[in-house]
């Protein structure tokens, strides 16, 4: 499960980087936001950076098991809080489908994360 959920955030934070660098408008017009240079130039900057969680998250599954849960349980509640600034933003002010994905896709990750918190904290060490 650990490697699924991985993997799957791998690929999403990868996606994103690429659609989010290689198209900023395309982006900008999904949430029916107006183009402007300044929001093409922040786009590319949020899509290295989420480039760079990607990195770190490889090492997601060779993090001790002693500190798997408390590391599992902060990312989830950083997609939850993800979740909701962008369920805010989606009412408030962007228009269309891509909004309510991407808050789908955080409130999922988030789920996924805590869950594995969860089973870190009640599956016995192998050998305990």
């Amino acid at each position: 499960m650990l490697q699924l959920v991985v993997r799957f955030q791998m690929v999403v934070l990868l996606a994103a980087t690429a659609i989010i660098f290689l198209a900023p408008m395309a982006v900008l017009q999904a949430l029916g936001l107006p183009g402007t240079n300044e929001l093409h130039s922040l786009l590319r900057v949020i899509s290295c950076l989420l480039a760079v969680v990607a990195a770190a998250s490889m090492g997601l599954t060779h993090i001790p098991r002693e500190m798997r849960g408390s590391v599992f349980t902060a990312m989830g509640l950083a997609y939850g809080a993800m979740s909701v600034m962008l369920l805010a933003q989606h009412i408030a002010i962007w228009q269309g489908i891509l909004g309510a994905v991407l808050v789908a896709v955080c409130a999922g990750q988030g789920c996924a994360f805590l869950y594995l918190a969860s089973r870190e904290r009640t599956t016995p060490a192998v050998g305990a």
